[in-house]
């Protein structure tokens, strides 16, 4: 079992890549693990870009409860706050950074237990690898439905 440890070297999409750190800081009510961005140094707690992550397991079978009859559920949730500076006001000062937007992305593996560790890292390859396709990029970029 992995110790509950900081995620680290995560690039985005930035000209340059910027690595990012993500340190634990907590659960959820519902079970999720929270991670919170702490490299680079966010401007304030409201611009941390966060990850949730959960394994829950579920039965599919009549043999519910046997290594073989269920299945693993990952969840992810990422969000991603665009901050914003409002203008100053009457007195000239300058507001604190407020959110504008938060961008979000939610997915979720469904993983029987009895798929092998090979299986599984197939299908997070192939995950990878689909959502770096042209068609998809260009869903994800440029809000372009594929017709």
């Amino acid at each position: 079992m992995s110790a509950l440890a900081a995620i680290s070297g995560i690039n985005d999409g930035e000209s340059p890549p910027v690595a990012h750190t993500f340190t634990p800081v907590g659960r959820t009510k519902d079970g999720f693990w929270i991670f919170e961005q702490t490299t680079p140094t966010p401007a304030n707690a409201l611009s941390a870009i966060r990850c949730h992550v959960r394994l829950v397991r579920e039965s599919m079978s009549s043999a519910a409860g046997t290594k073989l009859g269920g299945a693993a559920r990952v969840h992810m949730k990422m969000w991603v706050p665009i901050m914003e500076t409002l203008s100053t006001n009457d007195a000239g000062i300058t507001p604190p950074p407020t959110v504008a937007y938060t961008l979000f992305v939610e997915s979720n593996y469904v993983l029987p237990e009895r798929s092998s560790e090979q299986q599984r890292k197939n299908l997070r390859v192939l995950s990878s690898g689909a959502i770096t396709s042209a068609q998809i990029l260009d869903i994800i970029y440029k809000l372009q439905d594929l017709y």
